[in-house]
């Protein structure tokens, strides 16, 4: 797990930055500066230059650099610090103020600026951002949320709150309204203004039913105010109508349905359930399972219940025989035949069906049951009578029980019981309780049964049965010994408060041949208690007794209709993600230049019949994960490296095995890196036929970088978008109900692809240069550099050596746009020949710091690594508040590392 969230902080970009700050600590202030002591003084000033020509081509190209660079930091940071964070939003603000205000990346430094926790600068940009985006509805409620928690009392909060849900607010969307109502009524419920919390938040329901929050609150605290069922079904409906997809919810509504007999509804709702848990290769728990089967049998009989159970039956059987096989063939004894059992519930419940059957049990069979079984099976002798198939699912039961005896009794299980402040003692008695119980309900083996009992009455088992217990019990085994002057004498004052109780009274009857008396005690069971297997059993056996069905309750009936009203729509929501949204995905152009921007387009539809939430935890995910599929010169990126890179460290003097592992673990890294997170997080909900678009660079992030890197070479680029992902055994897969889609092909044309080294030579050796020039030149740069990396030098070895010290000269004579992208280029190249060269570091910087620009001085800042570089006094004295901003957190950090070094060094002292 540790290293899956590794991964997701490598993954996400800083769209995902809140993420990557789960466990981080609060920020200090970012608005208080180094103080006077520390904050290195400017000895002489910058100099001067005449004013360069307008390059909007090198201008643009910098700042979508420079905001690549700052959302990378963070990526390859293990553990940003809030001045890390800080960085980065007034570097994304730099490059912002270049990029017409480019909304995504003021999305992005609103969530670098609540990451290091600066709610004044949060504030600030998000006015900005609602400003550009008057539908951002999050960023709305943002906004406002911050107006009420600045507050400083709960009575001002919620004034304040009253008065957005009053006339100054009748403009909002009514989803932010909604938002607002509800923490106004968890205000109102604070101060204990019962009347103004119930107001408001009936309020907050009625504005919006796709507010979850107020939806399950509603329902939670008036499902404590009423006992009826109409009501109490429409509340938790509510519920599920604010996300069909929760399935918590839906379990809710079921449960509700089971209790109330509804089966044919409950059943709708549990079918929904396995349609959202099948997405993901799960299932319902044992629990929700056993209340399915239930209402299966209630719905459409024993049959299809069975059919189920059969085909778990299958699933565990299969895998067992299996491996019982392989032991033989390897000339191992496998020993006894023992068939897998399910938890004891299902068991139970299978055991119920078909002892409600009676005799008709005996049409019923265990399908595929291997003839191993058939061997093993032992008639008990009490039993003349009672079919096989009930007594096989009674030694299933028993089989399950005395598995659980043995786990309890484990010194493993003890430790777990008393951590998990059980008594061992109780927990044994339940158990043994089961077992009387099964026993008692298949009507053999009761000797043994008499002795379990005798054990409890006697205190051997450590649990004391009460008066009810030893009644019931000793009542019912009465009754199955034809006793019923005893078994009705023992039964009868229990039969209004307990089922057991009564069902044994109804079996005590029917065997004293008074079947009507034993049909009606069936029909009062399954009538209290429908949604129980001991019920259904019931109702089972009281058909029979009369010939004719049992009528189900007037209210079950009325309550399966409202159920089964919701909208058909409803089953293909739950099971086809695409008939409730829709993603679209393009790019524009699909043609371009290096030099171009082009964008990739993704729209989020909602196309249901409804309004949905959107969001981490609504309906619509908002979080959609970026897959590239890039080739550079024909080459994928990064699948078609392999061959190459073993290849290129096997001429180093790799071993094959040894280069194999180290390109493997590189090419997993380059994977990742590729990846990009968008998140649609604006909208609190979509109306029908609503949608959102987002609109971020086509050659975005490492991928973007990979084919800036070489312009020369003709480089294509696709993107693959999967909504709702999740982590997954092979990095991220989709999740359930995600969508996945496909973006056109970008072609990224080459630009002098027939550009040789010398060519590059000859353009900076040249008297000017233009902004197309210097990229041709610096792509050449990075080819020697790889070529001379990895050993495949050209036939001048010293080419590489050339360029850059033709380099290093011509960066002052170029603009100072051109600086500027020469020392964010060059970083971003990452060429590792330049760390043998620590001159051409000083020269960009001299050059940059000769020629200066706001974001120029912040890349120098953020390279110094002494407290007295001359890059940070340039950049303090900067006439750009951010890149004076960024000099003094870099300063902080530095001065930070080097008082961390010099208390080393102390340490170390004699």
């Amino acid at each position: 797990m540790r290293h899956m969230l590794r991964l997701i902080t490598n993954v996400f970009t800083i769209a995902g930055i809140a993420l990557l700050t789960a466990s981080g600590g609060v920020a200090a202030p970012l608005d208080a500066g180094p103080s006077a002591e520390t904050v290195p003084e400017k000895s002489e000033p910058a100099h001067v230059r005449p004013a360069d020509p307008p390059d909007p081509v090198a201008e643009r190209m910098i700042a979508r650099v420079f905001a690549r660079q700052a959302r990378h930091r963070l990526r390859v940071s293990p553990n940003p610090s809030a001045e890390d964070y800080a960085i980065a939003a007034h570097s994304l603000r730099l490059a912002r103020k270049i990029l017409d205000n480019n909304i995504e990346l003021l999305r992005q430094e609103i969530e670098a600026w609540s990451a290091a926790g600066a709610a004044k600068e949060v504030l600030t940009a998000t006015r900005e951002l609602i400003r550009l985006d008057p539908q951002d509805t999050v960023a709305q409620l943002r906004y406002i949320s911050s107006k009420i928690d600045a507050q400083q009392t709960v009575e001002g909060r919620l004034a304040v709150a009253r008065r957005f849900l009053g006339n100054a607010g009748r403009l909002l969307d009514t989803s932010v309204r909604s938002r607002i109502a509800f923490d106004a009524a968890l205000l109102a419920r604070e101060l204990g203004d019962e009347t103004g919390f119930l107001d408001l938040l009936q309020l907050a329901t009625t504005l919006d039913v796709t507010n979850k929050q107020a939806a399950t609150l509603f329902a939670t605290y008036y499902l404590d105010q009423t006992d009826d069922p109409h009501d109490r079904v429409d509340l938790l409906l509510n519920v599920v109508l604010a996300d069909p997809l929760d399935v918590n919810a839906l379990e809710n509504l079921s449960r509700e349905l089971v209790r109330l007999g509804a089966f044919a509804g409950a059943i709708r709702f549990y079918d929904r359930m396995r349609d959202i848990l099948g997405t993901s290769r799960s299932d319902l728990a044992t629990e929700q399972l056993t209340e399915y089967l239930i209402c299966k049998w209630n719905t459409n009989g024993h049959t299809e219940m069975f059919d189920i159970l059969v085909e778990l039956d299958r699933g565990r059987l299969g895998p067992y025989v299996r491996r019982r096989a392989q032991k033989r063939e390897d000339d191992i004894d496998p020993g006894p035949f023992l068939e897998p059992v399910h938890p004891l519930e299902l068991e139970e419940a299978r055991l119920c069906a078909l002892v409600g059957l009676g005799d008709r049990a005996i049409d019923t069979t265990f399908n595929r049951r291997d003839p191993e079984l058939d061997e093993l099976f032992v008639r008990p002798l009490d039993a003349p009578n009672i079919p096989k198939p009930t007594l096989i699912a009674m030694g299933r039961c028993l089989r399950s029980i005395e598995a659980s005896l043995r786990g309890v009794e484990s010194e493993e299980f003890r430790d777990m019981i008393a951590d998990a402040g059980r008594d061992f003692n109780e927990l044994y008695g339940e158990i043994l309780l089961h077992r009387l119980w099964v026993r008692l309900l298949t009507g053999c083996e009761l000797a043994e049964a008499e002795q379990d009992l005798n054990d409890f009455e006697q205190g051997i088992v450590g649990v004391e049965l009460n008066t009810l217990s030893t009644d019931r019990y000793r009542g019912w085994l009465a009754g199955l010994q034809d006793d019923a002057e005893t078994a009705r004498a023992l039964l009868t004052p229990w039969i209004d408060e307990d089922d057991q109780a009564l069902w044994a009274l109804a079996v005590t009857e029917e065997r004293a041949g008074a079947p009507t008396i034993a049909a009606e005690h069936y029909i009062a069971l399954a009538n209290r208690s429908a949604h129980s297997a001991l019920g259904t059993a019931a109702r089972e056996r009281a058909s029979q007794l009369l010939g004719h069905p049992i009528a189900r309750a007037t209210i079950a009936q009325e309550l399966n209709a409202t159920a089964l009203h919701v909208a058909p729509w409803f089953e293909r929501m739950t099971a086809e993600p695409r008939t409730f949204m829709q993603l679209d995905m393009h790019i524009e152009p699909v043609v371009a230049t290096p030099l171009e921007e082009p964008e990739l387009i993704i729209t989020l539809k909602n196309v249901s019949p409804l309004a949905l939430g959107v969001g981490s935890d609504a309906p619509i995910g908002s979080r959609v994960l970026l897959t590239p599929r890039l080739l550079i010169d024909g080459m994928e990126v990064p699948g078609g490296l392999r061959q190459l890179l073993i290849g290129r460290y096997m001429t180093l003097g790799a071993r094959y095995d040894q280069a194999e592992a180290r390109v493997n673990q590189e090419l997993r890294i380059l994977g990742t890196s590729l990846l990009e997170m968008v998140d649609f997080d604006r909208r609190l909900r979509l109306d029908r036929n609503d949608s959102i678009t987002v609109r971020v660079p086509a050659s975005i992030g490492v991928a973007g970088k990979l084919v800036a890197d070489d312009i020369t070479k003709r480089s294509t680029l696709a993107w693959r978008a999967t909504q709702g992902f999740t982590p997954g055994r092979n990095g991220f897969e989709p999740g359930p109900l995600s969508l996945t889609t496909q973006s056109p092909t970008l072609t990224l044309t080459s630009i002098g692809h027939d550009f040789t080294p010398q060519d590059a030579a000859d353009l900076l050796n040249a008297d000017s240069m233009t902004t197309s020039d210097f990229l041709f030149a610096s792509s050449k740069f990075k080819r020697e550099g790889l070529e001379q990396q990895f050993g495949d030098n050209s036939p001048d070895e010293n080419l590489f050596e050339t360029l850059l010290e033709s380099t290093q000269i011509v960066i002052f004579k170029i603009t100072a746009l051109q600086r500027t992208l020469a020392i964010l280029r060059f970083d971003d190249l990452e060429i590792t020949q330049l760390r043998d060269y620590p001159e051409f570091a000083d020269a960009l910087v001299d050059a940059v710091l000769e020629a200066p620009t706001p974001i120029g001085l912040a890349k120098c800042a953020l390279g110094a690594t002494s407290s007295d570089a001359d890059a940070l006094f340039d950049a303090l004295e900067s006439d750009d508040p951010d890149t004076a901003a960024i000099a003094r957190l870099r300063h902080k950090q530095i001065l930070e590392t080097e008082s961390s070094a010099e208390d080393a060094d102390d340490d170390l002292s004699p």
